[in-house]
């Protein structure tokens, strides 16, 4: 973060770091450590930078373990959850959440073949008047019958390309929709309309949209997301026009592959 702070100093990033008046007029970070206790980590952040700082964490903490580890030793992994609420919202509630995130994590490395000792992410986006567990919100706000609007949790760690559910495909989508030339709000707006609405509506609306060259980003090469928007009851499009609002362009410069290849830390 410090490396970074000047760009998130820059006004036209949309954050506002604001100095220390006490100390010696420092940037105050826009990050607060609220519970560091055994394997534990908890802090509160800008809901933009939520997702991005808690993969980077995971990203730094298994690298200075690896740096550390003897021969013998497994690498270590570690699971996030990300709860983005209003200002306003209860934060003990969001706390709540973000845990409930975070145990699903650990449930979908627990299961994943062939991915020992992975790391995983989930996040969900809580807006104003929602209430209930995560599984309460999702059955009310992230399903369509027997159809999932939510995608996650995400694989962190590893180079399992062929993992649907790798958070480098997330990125590749959110920069995708994110060209507001061929996804303007307007477009952005009505296929989260049409993806709520299920499978049957999507496919008419993807079909029309890519005829006037909005083709959605690819997810996998060889399944049928880009071309319905859906495979299998379940959607990542949902999660990703959501996210969009929470992921600030220019940070995904500043993840996975793409900061290996600027060398931007």
């Amino acid at each position: 973060i410090i490396d970074q702070i000047e760009t998130f100093k820059n006004v036209d990033n949309g954050f506002s770091i604001r100095k220390d008046k006490k100390d010696n007029h420092k940037d105050i970070l826009p990050i607060r450590l609220l519970v560091l206790k055994g394997d534990d980590l908890t802090f509160v952040t800008d809901g933009r930078l939520g997702v991005h700082f808690a993969q980077k964490f995971i990203k730094y903490f298994q690298e200075s373990f690896d740096e550390i580890k003897k021969d013998n030793q497994e690498p270590v992994s570690a699971c996030a959850g990300v709860a983005i609420t209003k200002t306003k919202y209860p934060f003990y509630k969001g706390y709540q959440i973000a845990e409930q995130l975070c145990n699903r994590a650990k449930e979908e490395a627990r299961k994943a073949k062939n991915t020992k000792n992975t790391s995983w992410l989930d996040f969900c986006v809580i807006y104003g008047g929602t209430s209930g567990n995560l599984t309460a919100i999702r059955a009310k706000h992230y399903q369509t019958g027997s159809q999932e609007l939510y995608f996650g949790p995400y694989l962190v760690s590893g180079r399992d390309i062929n993992n649907e559910k790798n958070i480098i495909n997330l990125q590749r989508g959110l920069k995708g929709l994110g060209d507001s030339e061929k996804w303007p709000r307007s477009k952005l707006k009505k296929l989260r309309t049409v993806l709520a609405l299920g499978k049957a509506a999507t496919e008419e609306v993807v079909s029309e949209m890519k005829a006037r060259g909005a083709q959605l980003p690819e997810i996998l090469k060889n399944t049928s997301y880009a071309s319905k928007g859906w495979k299998n009851e379940r959607t990542p499009y949902f999660e990703m026009i959501e996210l969009l609002e929470f992921y600030p362009q220019w940070l995904l410069l500043c993840t996975g592959e793409q900061a290996e290849t600027q060398n931007i830390k």
